[in-house]
């Protein structure tokens, strides 16, 4: 399962006890549309990351980083399926770093 910032936009309204439809309407889009971003992790507008940003005071560059880890590792995943690994010819001594920085399971 690929995460992108959704998940962590879920846990942080929770946290602050925020529910999904106020959070919504502070950015203006449906409750529909926020639910697909904490859910499905469909991509976000630059716009809308910026304005999660100024509202939850989270680092830009933070959402920025896990927006573009996911469609980086949706694109290799598409491109090189379970084989990952093995098209990017990555000697075993990497793999731990490898997993660490997209999150993968071994």
């Amino acid at each position: 399962m690929i995460i992108g910032f959704g998940g962590y936009l879920k846990d942080y309204l929770e946290h602050y006890n925020i529910s999904q439809v106020e959070f919504a309407n502070r950015l203006d889009i449906s409750t529909k549309h926020l639910n697909e971003i904490l859910n499905k992790n469909i991509d976000m507008s630059n716009e809308l990351m910026v304005a999660i940003s100024i509202i939850t005071d989270i680092d830009i560059n933070f959402i920025v980083k896990i927006e573009n880890n996911k469609k980086i590792k949706q694109y290799l995943i598409n491109k090189y399926g379970d084989n990952l690994k093995e098209y990017l010819g990555m000697p075993k001594y990497n793999n731990i770093a490898f997993n660490s920085y997209f999150c993968l399971s071994s």
